[in-house]
């Protein structure tokens, strides 16, 4: 659809969750597809089908810039929020507790997704591509 809509010439950017190319079997049962299924994720892509995608659109792909490393801190700062706000905030207690089970699957997603990024199973690619004219 963006390759559709932009003019040749036109630039896009995509700014994609990635599973690693090849993920273990284990990454992907415990760590991919909780974090697919509870992100509410239709799919966890890989940077080799992006680049297809893009291919097969007519786009030209200009930089994929990889940064995981710099996002990877925000699931730590979000978790560590969480316990911190669980343990002064008595109305945040009471949230969490009126529906624990649900809400101790979102903790353990955001335990995943550190870990995940931790072990390279996740990605945080930008890419930059431009219709070809």
């Amino acid at each position: 659809e963006m390759a559709r809509v932009v003019k040749p010439g036109g630039r896009v950017v995509l700014c994609c969750w990635l599973s690693c190319d090849d993920p273990r079997d284990w990454e992907r049962r415990m760590l991919i597809e909780p974090i697919r299924r509870d992100g509410m994720l239709v799919g966890l892509a890989d940077e080799r089908r992006v680049r297809a995608w893009l291919e097969s659109a007519d786009l030209e792909l200009l930089e994929a810039a990889d940064l995981s490393s710099l996002v990877e801190k925000t699931w730590s700062e979000c978790l560590r929020q969480v316990i911190r706000m669980s343990i002064v905030d008595p109305k945040v207690r009471r949230l969490i507790l009126s529906d624990f089970r649900r809400n101790l699957r979102m903790g353990l997603t955001l335990s995943g997704i550190r870990i995940a990024y931790a072990l390279g199973a996740l990605r945080y690619v930008v890419f930059t591509a431009q219709r070809r004219t």
